[in-house]
C-alpha cells in the first residue's frame, strides 16, 4: 500500500556543520540558559536570520 503525501508533514534532514569551539560553547551555553536542545536553538537562529536578512 502506497503512503499518500501528507502536505503538513515536515521532513527533516542531519545537517553537519563545523564551527569554531567558541561558538559551539556559546550556542551550547545560549540553548541551556533558554531550556532548549542545541538542535532547537540551531534552528531558532537559523530561522531569526534568514527572517531578518530577506530582501
Amino acid at each position: 500500500m502506497k503512503k499518500e503525501n501528507n502536505p503538513k508533514e515536515q521532513t527533516t534532514i542531519r545537517l553537519t556543520v563545523r564551527i569554531p569551539d567558541e561558538l559551539e560553547k556559546q550556542v551550547r551555553d545560549e540553548a541551556e540558559r533558554r531550556g532548549l536542545s542545541i538542535n532547537q536553538m540551531m534552528i531558532q537562529m537559523v530561522t531569526r536570520y534568514l527572517k531578518d536578512h530577506q530582501d
